[in-house]
């Protein structure tokens, strides 16, 4: 399964990028496959039918703690908070990736 961070600079653009990750899961199986989404007060979230999870983040010291598979990163936020924050953050096996968007 994934479990996957959209990490923003700012909310809105966290939101932006996660309605493209919705979208495109609903294009890719040609139905409706949102098990649970829930958006709102700075936070979105979505479960698929397959198990699959992504949640909306601001990539600040409030994100510590959270953990995922793969992490959607806004090209705005600067490296060291990347590095330092975000990283550590991919931890479910049995794989990790990250992307810049």
């Amino acid at each position: 399964f994934v479990r996957g961070i959209i990490f923003g600079a700012t909310h809105e653009k966290a939101l932006e990028q996660f309605n493209k990750i919705v979208d495109n899961y609903q294009t890719l199986y040609d139905q409706d496959v949102i098990a649970h989404i829930s958006v709102g007060n700075g936070r979105a979230e979505v479960t698929f039918t397959n198990g699959d999870y992504w949640r909306t983040a601001i990539a600040s010291d409030s994100a510590h703690g959270l953990a995922c598979n793969i992490a959607y990163i806004d090209i705005d936020i600067d490296p060291l908070t990347i590095e330092t924050i975000i990283k550590p953050t991919m931890k479910f096996r049995p794989f990790t990736a990250y992307n810049f968007y």
